[in-house]
C-alpha cells in the first residue's frame, strides 16, 4: 500500500509541473526594485538571477527579459517585483554572559541561528496602458541553523533570494495562458471580454 505522503508528493509534483498547461504568446519584461528606492544591490541582483532562472524553468511565457532602457512594446507585459520590509535576526542558544566570558570556550557556531523576513509585492501590468492586471503581496520567511563552518545568515539569505524567484514563478505560471488572456482583455475593457 502506497503511503499517503508518497501520494501527496506525487500529486504536488504533477500539479506544479503541468498545472498551467501551455505558454502565453506574450513577452514578459520583469524588474526587481526596492520599495523605498534603496537597498542591498547584491541581494537585488541575486533576486534578478533567481527570478530569471525560475521563469525560464516555468516556461509560461513565449519570452522573458529583464527591463532595461529599451521601451516596452505593445502587447508585452511588465512584471514589477517590489522588495519591501526586510528583517534579519540572529539568535543565540546561550546567554550574553556566556558569549562574552573571556574564560569560556570558543563560541560554537551550531548554537546560533538566522531568521530573515521579506515582504514582496508582485505587480503585473500591461505596460502600454499602465493597467495593473494582477497583484499580490507576500511575506517570505526563511531560517537556518548552521552546520560546522557554515554562515547561517548567508545561507538564509541565499534561501530567501531563491524563494523570491520560486514564489514569482508559482504566482505567474499557475494561471493558464487562456485565463491570463481573459484577465488582460477584461482589465483593458476589450469588448471580447466575457
Amino acid at each position: 500500500m502506497v503511503s499517503r505522503w508518497i501520494r501527496f508528493a506525487i500529486l504536488m509534483f504533477v500539479c506544479t509541473t503541468s498545472f498551467a498547461g501551455g505558454t502565453s504568446p506574450r513577452t514578459l519584461v520583469y524588474e526587481v526594485v526596492y520599495a523605498d528606492g534603496s537597498g542591498n544591490e547584491r541581494f537585488r541582483s541575486d533576486a534578478v538571477h533567481w527570478v530569471r532562472t525560475e521563469l525560464a524553468k516555468g516556461g509560461c511565457f513565449e519570452s522573458i527579459r529583464e527591463r532595461d532602457d529599451e521601451p516596452i512594446e505593445d502587447g508585452q507585459l511588465r512584471l514589477q517585483i517590489v522588495l519591501g520590509y526586510f528583517d534579519d535576526e540572529v539568535s543565540y542558544d546561550y546567554s550574553i554572559a556566556e558569549r562574552f566570558d573571556p574564560t569560556a570556550p570558543p563560541v560554537d557556531e551550531r548554537r546560533m541561528g538566522a531568521r530573515q523576513e521579506l515582504d514582496i509585492g508582485l505587480n503585473l501590468f500591461d505596460d502600454a496602458t499602465e493597467t495593473m492586471l494582477r497583484y499580490e503581496r507576500r511575506r517570505i520567511v526563511t531560517s537556518h541553523r548552521p552546520i560546522i563552518t557554515e554562515d547561517a545568515r548567508e545561507v538564509s539569505r541565499e534561501e530567501m533570494v531563491r524563494e523570491v524567484g520560486r514564489r514569482t514563478r508559482l504566482w505567474l505560471c499557475r494561471v493558464s495562458p487562456a485565463k491570463l488572456e481573459k484577465t488582460i482583455t477584461k482589465a483593458l475593457g476589450s469588448p471580447d471580454a466575457r
